[in-house]
């Protein structure tokens, strides 16, 4: 069987304060962060999900 890649792109908004970073953090790192510091601008991370072999 052939194996295909794709790539997708998540965008979390929202309210200064709010934890989107813990989330990142959760979802992609497994870990839960309660006490970030304030992100100013963009951050890019990458996570590797494999469905069906794939």
């Amino acid at each position: 069987m052939e194996e295909s890649t794709s790539f997708l792109k998540i965008i979390v908004a929202g309210e200064g304060g709010v934890d989107k970073t813990s989330l990142r953090h959760r979802y992609v790192e497994g870990k839960f962060i309660p006490d970030t510091k304030l992100t100013v601008g963009v951050q890019f991370f990458l996570k590797e999900i494999i469905i069906d072999n794939n």
